[in-house]
């Protein structure tokens, strides 16, 4: 082999070996997939209180963030299920700010005592229905952010980015009649505290929203 040859041959080597560089470098580059946590949210029974959307009041209609409802216990899973999926019987709604500033607190805390609910058990607000014996409230408001609160330290001249109300639907006998309490009382909020109701994928709530809800 003469030295053209051997010039040539070596030439060759060398740029695989850099084709073989640049692509190894390039594949390091490349974003890595990175594992998201979604926070699922228990009861004490131990049975699944939570939805894909974390429950905040978004002022903008983001991604909201988690809502503690009733005594839970929150853990990390990739599970990615609807709402609907996780638990039938549950609604959500949201009152978020028309001000770019949030919320008065001062009106919100006026308004929900306006409205019969009561600040009770994790210092947020529980509407009871007169039609009932029991001590279990009919619906929940809590704080758009954490901790979720929604004592007079937080709504004392406070601004507030929402409030998240919730409910577990009672029995098919009265089901109808307590959501409609709840749409009711919660439209009536919303325009004490200057703020618009919401569905629980953040979006304006409309009579087809209601009517599916009272279909539950």
């Amino acid at each position: 082999m003469n030295t053209s040859s051997l010039l040539i041959t070596l030439v060759g080597i060398i740029v695989i070996i850099g084709l073989y560089l640049m692509s190894r470098l390039a594949l390091s580059k490349q974003p890595q997939i990175q594992k998201v946590n979604i926070p699922t949210l228990k009861n004490d029974d131990g049975s699944k209180f939570s939805s894909i959307l974390e429950d905040i009041a978004a002022q903008d209609g983001s991604t909201p963030k988690s809502v503690p409802l009733n005594k839970v216990t929150i853990t990390n899973t990739t599970e990615t299920k609807n709402i609907k999926d996780n638990n039938p019987h549950q609604i959500i709604l949201f009152i978020s700010a028309d001000d770019e500033n949030g919320l008065n607190g001062n009106l919100v805390e006026k308004s929900l005592q306006k409205n019969k609910l009561k600040l009770g058990d994790k210092d947020i607000y529980h509407y009871y229905s007169d039609h009932t014996s029991t001590n279990k409230s009919l619906f929940r408001v809590a704080n758009g952010t954490a901790p979720w609160t929604l004592n007079t330290d937080d709504l004392h001249n406070k601004k507030l980015a929402g409030l998240s109300l919730f409910m577990l639907l009672p029995d098919p006998a009265n089901r109808k009649e307590a959501v409609n309490t709840l749409l009711k009382v919660s439209k009536i909020i919303a325009t004490d505290i200057n703020g618009t109701l919401k569905n629980d994928k953040q979006q304006i709530l409309t009579s087809e929203n209601e009517k599916e809800l009272l279909s539950l």
